[in-house]
């Protein structure tokens, strides 16, 4: 797996076979892979979200979490690059936004 910082958001370049396919709990409800997202977090300047773009979940590797860009055209798996929050528990995730950085998304 290699990973990057492309404007302000993580990215994971992925095999399948590195990806898990396993739930996440976010409150009190397992995410299962293939759950669909307009956005992630409740607060709107800290949530997680594109625009035109939803986020499928694909599954996770450790604390690594693989989130796949739908849009109507395409879906970033496809190519094997996903978003890449951290799990750190039930209510919060955490996205790198730069070398340093980090910004976590609530629940």
């Amino acid at each position: 797996m290699k990973t990057c910082i492309y404007k302000g958001l993580a990215y994971a370049n992925a095999e399948k076979k590195e990806i898990y396919d396993l739930p996440f709990n976010w409150g009190n409800v397992n995410i299962m892979p293939g759950t669909v997202f307009e956005h992630i977090g409740s607060k709107k300047r800290t949530q997680l979200s594109l625009k035109d773009a939803k986020l499928k979940y694909c599954g996770r590797n450790n604390e690594n979490l693989f989130f796949s860009i739908v849009t109507p055209d395409s879906e970033s798996a496809n190519d094997n690059w996903y978003l890449n929050p951290l799990y750190v528990n039930s209510t919060t995730l955490l996205m790198q936004s730069s070398n340093n950085g980090f910004w976590d998304i609530k629940l």
